[in-house]
């Protein structure tokens, strides 16, 4: 995948949340089931731990914390690009600092913890964004920025969305892919050529102007971040399906740092 068409697809996921933040923020109420098999996997945390929280949307799993003792206490960054979806962030929270960034600007970078604060976190996580990051390299270096950004022990969690794999979802991205590519080969030259196997452009409630670019995990891709991850140092401590109506539309890899 080339620069350009990074930056299209980039630019498109930054439209679609910036223009439908109320309408995301509406469908993204409730925990997902894979978070307590995290927490579970991370075990007890040190007092008053450190958390990032990369791509936090509307601040759920900030939410989700707040209602666990032993995290309740947590102090936590959280990270999205999409001002209008953070700020729809309500209820009881664990202290949190917002940070309206691209992630990936903060984190693929040499030294993330110099934009982040002094301190390595206890647990890094990064939670329905990874789909959206485009091309394999970019991902490798989101995961390396989260690893880098936990201290030696900590643990970094990851979802990876993959509803190709289910036969409803599938061929209603099979559909909307189909739709939505021509438009944007006409609109922003987009070269299909450029994309990646896994890739999609995917509308959103019937809103025929809705477009947003998400990758559908497979194995390859998970062994490929798995191989990254090894690389870095870290450990893989657990690989898990969960979420969704049939249970394993998220794949999920703890790793410890």
């Amino acid at each position: 995948m080339d620069a350009q068409t990074i930056a299209i697809l980039q630019d498109v996921n930054d439209a679609f949340y910036r223009e439908r933040a109320a309408s995301f923020d509406a469908t993204r109420r409730d925990p997902w089931p894979g978070w307590a098999r995290c927490l579970e996997m991370v075990g007890v945390p040190p007092a008053e731990p450190r958390v990032l929280d990369v791509g936090c949307g509307n601040l759920r799993f900030e939410r989700y914390l707040a209602a666990r003792d032993a995290w309740r206490d947590a102090s936590v960054v959280a990270i999205d690009a999409c001002e209008s979806l953070v700020h729809r962030g309500d209820g009881e929270l664990p202290p949190t600092r917002l940070v309206v960034a691209d992630a990936l600007d903060l984190l693929a970078c040499t030294n993330p913890l110099g934009e982040l604060g002094e301190n390595p976190f206890d647990l890094v996580v990064c939670f329905g964004l990874m789909h959206h990051v485009p091309g394999r390299e970019l991902r490798r270096q989101l995961l390396g920025g989260m690893l880098a950004a936990a201290r030696p022990g900590g643990a970094a969690c990851v979802s990876l969305w993959q509803f190709a794999r289910d036969e409803r979802l599938g061929a209603k991205a099979r559909a909307d892919h189909a739709r939505l590519l021509p438009r944007l080969a006409d609109v922003q030259s987009l070269d299909p050529a450029q994309l990646d196997p896994g890739d999609y452009l995917l509308g959103w409630q019937g809103d025929q102007n809705a477009v947003r670019y998400c990758h559908s995990f497979d194995d390859a891709d998970v062994a490929d971040l798995v191989g990254h991850a090894a690389s870095c140092g870290a450990h893989l401590v657990d690989d898990f399906a969960s979420d969704g109506r049939p249970g394993n539309l998220n794949r999920y890899l703890v790793f410890t740092a």
